[in-house]
């Protein structure tokens, strides 16, 4: 799909963009002369030509100071995959050629004269400034391009985020309707509910059924240890810097850039979410879903995160997925009496099963795996 062509950075190339093409260009005489001069000092005989290999050896050092020298530019961070980035540029018109041969792993973006690079991380890095206009244009181009529906987790390797396309549930319940009733008309910028419940009621398929039903736009589900750090299990933190932190200033900028309408964070409770990262969730987006276990929320979700303009409602899930529809229609009356009491996990893999192979359900597998499952001294499933 053809876009719009960015904005031109209104900035001047700084002095080392104007003289990098120049020491590019003597590059291969330079290396030449200052080899040649090696050797005449190494036999003893300075000529003018060892002069001007002296002066040959400043240039071709000063060309690999300026080319190598990252830390007068600046970063750009947006929460997705290096191979997403990649394909959303192409699609866009961009040109990707490969960077400096030190640098094998980062490629340079090229969009009508603006010169980028993108880094093994999946950082953007730019000798000028990243301006207002253009990171409009670029988050313009991302939602245009990135899935209706995707979820971020923890990179692999150096990529510091890795992003996946995924689907809402189509499951649908009478809570989920309720709970979207009632936050549908105190919506404002960034309005926050939780979601609490026993593990196995649906708490992340109804975050789900709700964010369907409210058409706010994409859906972002963020793994918890993009948000936060890992609790111990005193209710402390095992790392007070979550990854996502990892580059300064990165979180709301890196997050706003995918334009998100509803993002999703499950099981909040496990994490040391700071009140800032609440903050940067709710600025990014128009409606935020945290879930969390049950439990004494005093301890480990504390009164300042629960007071109001912090989570403004709190839901707990009850479950209740019994409406039969398809591809439920496909069970016999017997089997869908003893599904629609299942944990609305096993009903989802019952769903999946349904769509994809209807012939082969293994519903008495199924069944036994509930069974195990469900059976604890606490009730607890």
């Amino acid at each position: 799909m053809a876009t719009d062509p960015p904005p031109p950075p209104s900035k001047k190339p700084s002095w080392q963009d104007r003289i990098n093409p120049m020491l590019n260009r003597v590059q291969p005489v330079t290396r030449v002369v200052e080899n040649v001069a090696r050797l005449a000092v190494h036999l003893q005989k300075p000529t003018v030509l060892g002069i001007v290999g002296m002066a040959s050896a400043g240039t071709n050092a000063l060309r690999d100071l300026l080319g190598n020298n990252p830390t007068a530019g600046h970063d750009l961070d947006v929460f997705c995959s290096r191979g997403y980035l990649l394909e959303a540029f192409k699609k866009a018109g961009a040109q990707v050629r490969s960077a400096d041969p030190r640098a094998p792993d980062c490629l340079d973006i090229i969009m009508h004269n603006h010169t980028f690079r993108i880094r093994a991380d999946g950082s953007l890095y730019s000798d000028t400034e990243f301006e207002q206009p253009w990171i409009e244009w670029l988050r313009q181009m991302l939602d245009r391009e990135l899935p209706h529906a995707i979820e971020i987790r923890p990179g692999h390797g150096h990529e510091q985020y890795q992003s996946v396309a995924t689907s809402l549930t189509s499951l649908r319940s009478a809570q989920g309707q309720e709970i979207w009733q009632a936050t549908q008309p105190l919506l404002g910028s960034g309005r926050v509910i939780l979601l609490t419940g026993k593990p196995g009621m649906g708490k992340t398929t109804m975050a789900q059924e709700i964010a369907r039903l409210a058409e706010l736009g994409r859906v972002v589900q963020l793994q918890s240890d993009i948000v936060g750090a890992p609790r111990d299990d005193g209710g402390g933190h095992k790392n007070a810097t979550p990854q996502s932190t990892s580059r300064s200033g990165g979180f709301e900028e890196g997050l706003a850039m995918l334009s998100p309408g509803v993002v999703i964070v499950d099981d909040i409770d496990k994490i040391y979410l700071s009140l800032s990262r609440i903050e940067q969730i709710r600025k990014a987006a128009k409606l935020v879903i945290f879930t969390a276990n049950n439990g004494d929320q005093d301890e480990v979700l504390d009164n300042a995160t629960m007071r109001p303009a912090r989570i403004d409602e709190v839901f707990e899930v009850k479950g209740g997925y019994t409406t039969r529809r398809a591809p439920f229609d496909q069970l016999t009356d017997e089997e869908w009496e003893e599904a629609r009491e299942w944990p609305v996990a096993f009903l989802n893999e019952l769903e999946e099963r349904c769509s994809s192979r209807p012939g082969n359900l293994r519903f008495d597998d199924l069944k036994k795996r509930v069974g195990l499952r469900t059976r604890s001294a606490r009730g607890i499933y």
